[in-house]
């Protein structure tokens, strides 16, 4: 039955893997620039489920002698950059909500939050990840240092879950007042808002969740059932806290415009949810100078220049 289960979650990574990879590839054959929110939440899907794989592939099924410390090492990562995408997210409503005063007032701030909360995690990790290789710590002693570690992991992800349902809250508010430009699909207001809603309550239950079994795992029993590879806990919480939401990153970031193709409000809703969902309503959403096939001495540079801010976005194509 755990081999069974092995092998789905598998496939599971493995598609999940190819998407990523796939979607990169277009972004760098399309000379679109790297530094943008889509091109980071991309990047940390490609990493979470490439490592998951080499994981279930690997180590979890033991075809292959390692060591604890490499188990560890590949097991543990992925948990980092499921934090960092997840504060990457909430940088990422931010700015929509404060998008006027990004730049002059929001964008240090959100970026120093995200920058603390992902280094506090990682050295929760490396305080993990150095119990799981001393062979000479007493046991008391790591006990209670793993069950400091759930209470500051638990904490963290409570936070951010806070701060998502607070953002999520208010950009769903701008965009049913029509104060924000996010566009779905070409719908109206209300659907727009609901969309937001929704992908907002399910990433959020997901991490709520989380939070909540790192606080339980302060109890041995607890910790021990969910970490039993015989019980069913185990695959629904790597389909539940890992597959789905990285298959929500794939799916309303998929849409990746070619050079040629200008984004306007006429066409935004042939681009698909994830370009509409990002999309500005300005006249050049996606300009020339954001290819780095535009030179400085290109004809149409100037013709093709970003009119504002604004303008810069498509499918979270925007410079963080």
């Amino acid at each position: 039955m755990v081999f069974n289960w092995a092998w789905v979650l598998t496939a599971l990574y493995g598609l999940l893997s190819l998407a990523a990879i796939y979607q990169l590839g277009r972004i760098i054959a399309y000379r679109h620039k790297w530094k943008s929110f889509h091109f980071g939440f991309l990047l940390a899907a490609c990493v979470w489920t490439i490592l998951r794989l080499i994981y279930f592939t690997v180590i979890y099924p033991g075809s292959v002698p390692t060591n604890q410390c490499t188990d560890v090492i590949v097991f543990g990562i992925p948990l980092v950059v499921q934090c960092g995408t997840f504060s990457l997210l909430i940088v990422f409503y931010a700015y929509w909500v404060h998008k006027r005063k990004w730049d002059t007032k929001y964008k240090k701030p959100f970026w120093a939050f995200a920058i603390v909360t992902n280094s506090i995690y990682t050295l929760l990790f490396c305080v993990f990840f150095g119990l799981s290789c001393s062979k000479g710590t007493e046991h008391h002693h790591s006990m209670l240092l793993l069950q400091i570690e759930a209470i500051l992991s638990g904490s963290i992800f409570s936070t951010l879950t806070i701060l998502l349902a607070i953002y999520g809250f208010n950009l769903s508010k701008l965009s049913r007042a029509g104060v924000t430009r996010v566009k779905i699909s070409g719908s109206s207001s209300r659907n727009v808002t609901f969309h937001i809603v929704t992908i907002t309550c399910i990433i959020g239950l997901i991490f709520l969740t989380r939070a909540i079994s790192d606080f339980l795992t302060i109890d041995r029993r607890f910790r021990a059932m969910i970490t039993n590879p015989l019980t069913p806990f185990l695959f629904c919480r790597y389909v539940f806290w890992e597959i789905l939401p990285t298959a929500m990153v794939l799916v309303y970031f998929r849409d990746i415009p070619k050079p040629s193709v200008r984004t306007t409000p006429s066409n935004a809703s042939q681009q698909g949810p994830s370009a509409a969902l990002l999309n500005s309503t300005d006249t050049i959403p996606f300009p020339k100078p954001l290819l780095a096939s535009t030179g400085p001495n290109s004809p149409g540079l100037k013709r093709e220049a970003c009119q504002s801010k604004q303008a810069c976005i498509i499918c979270g194509f925007h410079v963080m």
